[in-house]
């Protein structure tokens, strides 16, 4: 996966985290950070902001999660927290 298709990627799923509790401002925040070419963060903000809010995330969020961490080479500690809620 190349660094476009990364970001396209996250983009889409921070896109599939609105209507969950993480705040609408937030997401554009991660949204504006990955269209800077700041997707590790992103993703780390992305886990971070879901695990705190008690975002009960699909599995589908969660694997995808897992495969833009492990490309980006993203300690795993970030999505493995959101395990225990994904439905």
């Amino acid at each position: 996966m190349d660094a476009s298709e990364i970001e396209a990627e996250l983009l889409d799923v921070i896109e599939r985290c609105r209507g969950l509790a993480v705040p609408a401002h937030e997401l554009d925040e991660m949204a504006s950070l990955a269209k800077a070419g700041e997707c590790g963060v992103a993703l780390e903000n992305l886990c971070t902001q879901l695990f705190e809010y008690d975002a009960e995330v699909s599995m589908a969020v969660l694997a995808a999660l897992k495969v833009l961490g492990a490309v980006m080479g993203i300690d795993e500690k970030y999505w493995r927290r959101l395990e225990k809620t994904a439905s």
